[in-house]
């Protein structure tokens, strides 16, 4: 009996068994390749929802739909408001340019919008400043309170050279409006044993939402002033840091009195005269460009 091998198929049947192990072996690597991968990972999508959802059931956190669509509802009503109520949003936005308003007059006076490049003059003063204009304004400021017998120099100043210059403008801005007002309202400054003010400008500080590399929306200045005056008289000079756009409110403060003291008969001691270690803080929209802030946790680029 005749029993036909493949040597013995038509030419037909050999190209139809080679395309069928090719089509075969085609299907399982697409199988093996594409298939599998993705059914392994969607079953590891599969329990990680799992375990997700049992730790939220867990804790008790609402999973309905409904009452999650209204929970979100509410918290976008009290972050955009609603109606006639002022939203987070919005008392944010009103925080920063109220922060913002303490530099305005002296940035503005100096530095010009320009309107055909888009630049507001907050804008021409970040990025235009020099060090020329740094050291006019620290030679006219040291000048205008030697004259009144307040001595300071750049020793004041926790900085490095790679610090902005208009971190440093803004630093000596916050300086003047502190004495001049403290002045205004009968405080003296104390000084060292040389006869340096007792005041320090520290570190900008930075604030910003999210990770270590988010950026900054807004940078504090603060500014640390030994004053020596009544209670009455520094009331009176706070309040006054908080008057006709200035926003430099108290980040620290220490308040004491001289320690008891053995007198002369008859001579008597005034009481009132207290001293304070105040630290307050300058605010300042931080700038849109990285490479200019150079801050705690910032870059040093200029």
């Amino acid at each position: 009996m005749f029993k036909p091998s493949y040597k013995d198929w038509p030419k037909g049947y050999h190209r139809l068994l080679h395309y069928t192990i090719i089509l075969m072996a085609v299907a399982l690597a697409a199988l093996w390749l594409g298939v599998f991968p993705r059914w392994r990972n969607l079953e590891s999508l599969r329990e990680q929802n799992e375990q997700k959802r049992a730790k939220l059931e867990k804790s008790g956190v609402l999973l309905d739909p409904a009452m999650l669509k209204t929970h979100i509802e509410e918290c976008n009503d009290i972050l955009n408001g609603k109606q006639d109520t002022e939203g987070l949003v919005k008392a944010a936005d009103d925080t920063l340019a109220r922060a913002a308003m303490t530099f305005r007059n002296e940035i503005h006076n100096v530095y010009p919008s320009d309107e055909p490049r888009g630049l507001s003059p907050e804008d021409q003063f970040v990025y235009n400043s020099t060090r020329i204009d740094y050291k006019d304004l620290s030679d006219r400021i040291k000048s205008e309170f030697k004259e009144k017998n307040i001595i300071f120099t750049e020793k004041s100043f926790e900085t490095d050279t790679a610090e902005p210059v208009f971190h440093l403008m803004l630093k000596l801005w916050t300086i003047r409006i502190l004495l001049h007002n403290a002045l205004a309202n009968s405080l003296t400054l104390e000084t060292e044993e040389n006869g340096e003010a007792k005041l320090s400008a520290t570190h900008t500080l930075a604030y910003a939402i999210g990770n270590d590399n988010a950026k900054p929306y807004l940078l504090e200045f603060p500014v640390t002033l030994h004053l020596v005056g009544t209670m009455e008289n520094f009331l009176k000079f706070v309040k006054s840091l908080q008057e006709n756009d200035l926003y430099l409110p108290i980040k620290n403060i220490r308040v004491y009195s001289q320690p008891p003291q053995e007198l002369p008969v008859g001579a008597k001691l005034d009481l009132s005269q207290l001293h304070f270690r105040v630290i307050f803080s300058a605010f300042f929209p931080a700038p849109s460009s990285n490479t200019l802030l150079n801050v705690e946790g910032g870059t040093k680029e200029n």
